[in-house]
Protein backbone atom coordinates (compact mmCIF):
# COMPACT_ATOMS: atom_id res chain seq x y z
CA UNK A 1 0.00 0.00 0.00
CA UNK A 2 1.45 3.32 -1.05
CA UNK A 3 1.27 6.04 1.55
CA UNK A 4 1.02 9.75 0.96
CA UNK A 5 0.53 13.12 2.63
CA UNK A 6 -1.84 15.82 1.46
CA UNK A 7 -3.13 19.23 2.37
CA UNK A 8 -6.58 19.64 0.89
CA UNK A 9 -6.92 23.30 1.92
CA UNK A 10 -3.76 24.58 0.22
CA UNK A 11 -5.77 26.41 -2.44
CA UNK A 12 -7.62 28.41 0.22
CA UNK A 13 -4.51 30.57 0.77
CA UNK A 14 -4.90 33.64 -1.41
CA UNK A 15 -1.27 34.62 -1.87
CA UNK A 16 1.61 32.76 -3.47
CA UNK A 17 3.87 33.13 -0.41
CA UNK A 18 1.39 31.35 1.85
CA UNK A 19 0.96 28.51 -0.61
CA UNK A 20 4.74 28.14 -0.97
CA UNK A 21 5.17 28.01 2.81
CA UNK A 22 2.43 25.40 3.12
CA UNK A 23 3.95 23.33 0.31
CA UNK A 24 7.43 23.57 1.88
CA UNK A 25 6.04 22.26 5.17
CA UNK A 26 4.27 19.42 3.41
CA UNK A 27 7.44 18.63 1.45
CA UNK A 28 9.47 18.43 4.66
CA UNK A 29 6.95 16.03 6.20
CA UNK A 30 6.90 13.90 3.05
CA UNK A 31 10.67 13.76 2.87
CA UNK A 32 11.07 12.86 6.53
CA UNK A 33 8.42 10.13 6.42
CA UNK A 34 9.20 8.79 2.94
CA UNK A 35 5.71 9.53 1.64
CA UNK A 36 4.54 11.00 -1.63
CA UNK A 37 2.68 14.33 -1.84
CA UNK A 38 -0.73 13.98 -3.49
CA UNK A 39 -3.37 16.69 -3.91
CA UNK A 40 -7.10 16.26 -4.52
CA UNK A 41 -8.35 17.48 -7.87
CA UNK A 42 -10.71 19.89 -6.11
CA UNK A 43 -7.65 21.94 -5.05
CA UNK A 44 -7.40 23.13 -8.63
CA UNK A 45 -10.85 24.71 -8.46
CA UNK A 46 -11.46 25.63 -4.80
CA UNK A 47 -10.58 28.99 -3.33
CA UNK A 48 -7.79 30.67 -5.27
CA UNK A 49 -6.59 27.52 -7.00
CA UNK A 50 -3.05 26.23 -6.78
CA UNK A 51 -0.65 29.06 -7.62
CA UNK A 52 2.63 27.56 -6.45
CA UNK A 53 2.60 24.66 -8.94
CA UNK A 54 3.58 27.03 -11.76
CA UNK A 55 6.58 28.29 -9.79
CA UNK A 56 7.88 25.12 -8.14
CA UNK A 57 9.54 22.89 -10.73
CA UNK A 58 8.53 19.56 -9.20
CA UNK A 59 6.01 17.03 -10.43
CA UNK A 60 2.74 17.46 -8.57
CA UNK A 61 0.46 14.45 -8.38
CA UNK A 62 -3.26 15.20 -8.59
CA UNK A 63 -5.87 12.52 -7.93
CA UNK A 64 -9.69 12.61 -8.11
CA UNK A 65 -11.35 13.39 -4.78
CA UNK A 66 -12.72 9.82 -4.67
CA UNK A 67 -9.14 8.54 -4.34
CA UNK A 68 -8.95 10.05 -0.86
CA UNK A 69 -12.26 8.56 0.27
CA UNK A 70 -10.79 5.06 -0.19
CA UNK A 71 -7.84 5.82 2.04
CA UNK A 72 -7.50 5.52 5.78
CA UNK A 73 -6.98 8.98 7.22
CA UNK A 74 -4.81 9.92 10.16
CA UNK A 75 -4.43 13.54 11.17
CA UNK A 76 -1.34 15.08 12.63
CA UNK A 77 -1.92 18.52 14.06
CA UNK A 78 -4.80 20.46 12.60
CA UNK A 79 -4.57 19.89 8.85
CA UNK A 80 -1.64 17.60 8.10
CA UNK A 81 -2.72 14.08 7.23
CA UNK A 82 -0.49 11.02 7.36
Amino acid sequence: MQTYVTYSSISQAADLGSQLQQYASLYAIAKRTGKEIVFPESCLHKGWGMKFDKLVQVPIRIEPDEFFKRSEERRVGKECRL
